[in-house]
């Protein structure tokens, strides 16, 4: 058994779609980190704007005046300056607003509780940035239950395809009691850059392991080997199971591989300081008790679950495909269609049917702006989990029934 297997990872790695694989994912990267730094932006002393390496520089400086605990007082004292500084008219321009330049020297530093007031004092909906002339200090020391409010009117709004049950309403609520407070604030850059391109890289990154692994099966049937393995019947048992533990071992080393290049990049970049940073700093509305980096790397095992279930599902698509090329055009078909699904505007199951699609589950960070909730009224599991759960328990049907498939094969 072990030669059959080590024969097998032979044929995978040495093909030539295999070896061009780094070389697209680490161009990938490259492109990812390029375009993240093209839009980093931040402002000097002066306010002036400042791009690229500077930005970072500047970010890193200004997360110092405000990182730590995002207490009621440190919210309160950031309206008062905000206050002050829109008081004076030579601050102003003729439209009664703050001039950019000052806005940039005295306020910018501050942006992201600016950011988190804007949310939380806002009716629900889109954050005005121009609420913040309309509180006073007392206001600031009301902050964290204004935020719960928010979270509560989101809850009972209505929603054209569907509400929230009370059930479901409960469970979030009960989340969001259990979420830490103060937050905590701190230089985030590195984070929100991995969060922001985490998206494009895994879905390229399971494009690539699909086409590599996409005729491990129908190729055999090509080349005419399938004859002489079909016609023994306790080898087929061995070779396919030989087959799905090393495309398993490729597959897993692949992403872990590369996720770690993609992380170490960025990191000697931007720096990951301000992985202790809560969620919400970044999505103020969050019922998720998880920092910055607690939250990337949940991310990164969701995405995971959701590529070795495409990785599976494309296997199964080989053992019943004979031709290379009928099996890589199924399988990227099954992969890239579901992200065109639009929302529907009607039915809630549809939408929660649709965000449980692979090349949506590789975009698992956005699950942590949401409240979807799978399950039933007495089991009602938070969807990043669920999908977690759900991705290897399909990828295993998928594996039974590509064996049931495989065993009961004839070479036509």
């Amino acid at each position: 058994m072990l030669d059959i297997l080590k024969f097998e990872l032979y044929k995978i790695v040495k093909r030539k779609r295999f070896l061009f694989s780094p070389i697209i994912i680490l161009g990938t990267i490259i492109i990812l980190l390029s375009a993240a730094l093209s839009s980093a932006y931040s402002y000097d002393g002066n306010g002036n704007h400042v791009f690229g390496y500077k930005a970072i520089k500047y970010e890193k400086a200004r997360a110092e005046k405000i990182s730590g605990e995002l207490t009621p007082e440190k919210v309160a004292d950031v309206i008062e300056l905000y206050n002050i500084v829109a008081s004076d008219t030579d601050n102003l321009t003729e439209y009664d607003t703050i001039k950019d330049s000052v806005y940039n020297s005295e306020l910018y530093p501050y942006q992201k509780i600016i950011r988190c007031v804007a949310v939380a004092y806002t009716q629900t909906g889109q954050p005005d940035y121009r609420i913040i002339n309309t509180l006073t200090y007392d206001d600031g020391l009301d902050f964290y239950n204004r935020r719960d409010k928010q979270v509560i009117d989101t809850l009972n709004m209505d929603y054209s395809y569907g509400n929230y049950s009370d059930e479901e309403k409960n469970v979030i609520l009960k989340f969001n009691e259990n979420v830490s407070e103060p937050y905590v604030l701190g230089y985030t850059l590195g984070w929100e850059s991995l969060i922001e391109y985490a998206f494009p890289f895994f879905v390229i990154l399971t494009f690539v392991a699909l086409i590599n692994v996409s005729s491990v099966f129908s190729n055999e049937f090509q080349r005419g080997t399938a004859q002489v393995i079909l016609s023994s019947k306790h080898g087929r048992s061995k070779i396919f199971t030989a087959k799905i533990i090393s495309v398993f071992l490729i597959s897993t080393l692949m992403f872990a591989v590369f996720v770690g290049i993609y992380v170490l990049t960025f990191a000697a970049v931007y720096g990951l300081g301000g992985s202790g940073a809560s969620i919400q700093s970044l999505i103020l509305l969050s019922v998720y008790d998880l920092t910055l980096g607690e939250a990337f790397f949940t991310a990164v095992i969701i995405a995971y679950a959701a590529f070795i279930f495409v990785i599976f599902l494309t296997l199964t698509i080989s053992v019943v495909c004979k031709s290379n090329f009928t099996s890589v055009l199924l399988a990227l078909a099954l992969y890239f269609i579901p992200i065109f699904l639009n929302y529907s505007k009607s039915s809630k199951l549809f939408n929660y049917i649709v965000d449980l699609f692979p090349i949506k589950a590789l975009n698992a960070f956005e699950m942590f702006k949401q409240y979807k909730l799978y399950g039933f009224s007495d089991t009602l599991v938070r969807q990043p989990y669920f999908v977690m759960a759900l991705m290897p328990i399909l990828a295993v049907i998928l594996t039974v029934a590509a064996k049931n498939i495989y065993s009961r094969l004839s070479y036509d």
